[in-house]
């Protein structure tokens, strides 16, 4: 149970970080 949170808390750490990216980038262009 820890391991799929774990996981999941991995997933959703990505995902809010490649949206900041690309609002980044989106910023600077």
């Amino acid at each position: 149970m820890h391991g799929h949170f774990g996981l999941l808390f991995i997933c959703s750490f990505s995902s809010f970080f490649l949206l900041l990216l690309v609002v980044y980038l989106w910023y600077w262009m």
